[in-house]
């Protein structure tokens, strides 16, 4: 992310948000790959490996074609929710033609059962073993982002991360930043993780970060996408997409 495209949000799930099924129609189709951890102090980032070469788009927002251009974990979360913050935020990062982004982001939360990695859903497991195993190698050093941990896990596939339920969006149209973003709800997306992980990557980033680091939340028009992501089929399923655009404020 760019500094000119940060636009952390709050997701107010008691405000009405107008139906935008038609024109961010999410769909994803990601592969296995390496992970390679960065710590920035305020986040970590992970590299992902792109699907054949380039040649085939991890992910569709409607017809427009995007590859994953990195992965940030923010502990906690820089959106907020109904006012609070997630206890950890994973925000997976694509580009597309014309450098056009889209932001997918995930908020993980420590919940009742999930005190220990055992109880966790593929993704909360697969994220809990990255920040173990990240915190084990790098333990004793300080944050370095041009120092990357290579972490040796199995199923690292995005697949695995993004919840299969509605979602919400907004679109960022500056001279300086064209993104799209899609947000899953905190609680509704049901993505869990371990209190021993929160623990550990708390530890692991620079202090005070939410004040020194984090852009202000700003307030932007909310869609929501009933349907969830890959509605009707992947990304590669060779189907038609209709690329409706909102007109007028609202929208409509």
């Amino acid at each position: 992310m760019s500094q000119s495209c940060d636009f952390p949000i709050n997701i107010d799930t008691t405000e009405k948000a107008e139906n935008c099924n038609m024109y961010c129609d999410y769909k994803y189709e990601y592969n296995d790959s390496s992970c390679v951890v960065y710590n920035f102090g305020q986040m970590l980032k992970i590299k992902y490996d792109l699907k054949s070469d380039g040649t085939v788009s991890q992910a569709f927002l409607n017809k427009k074609k995007y590859n994953v251009s990195g992965i940030q974990v923010f502990q906690p979360s820089r959106n907020t929710y109904k006012g609070s913050r997630a206890d950890i935020e994973v925000i997976i990062s694509h580009e597309g033609d014309n450098k056009e982004q889209l932001l997918v982001s995930i908020p993980f939360v420590v919940s009742a059962g999930s005190s220990s990695s055992s109880n966790l859903k593929s993704g909360g497991m697969i994220l809990d073993n990255i920040i173990n195993e990240f915190t084990k190698q790098s333990a004793g050093r300080s944050a370095n982002q041009n120092e990357g941990y290579q972490i040796n896990i199995n199923n690292f596939n995005l697949n695995n991360f993004i919840p299969n339920t509605p979602y919400y969006f907004f679109n960022i149209g500056t001279s300086s930043c064209k993104q799209s973003n899609i947000v899953f709800d905190m609680l509704k997306s049901g993505q869990t993780i371990s209190q021993t992980a929160v623990d550990k990557l708390n530890a692991a980033l620079v202090k005070n970060r939410v004040q020194n680091f984090y852009p202000a939340i700003t307030k932007q028009t909310l869609y929501v996408n009933s349907n969830g992501p890959n509605f009707q089929g992947k990304a590669t399923d060779d189907k038609i997409y209709i690329d409706c655009q909102p007109t007028g404020e609202e929208g409509k």
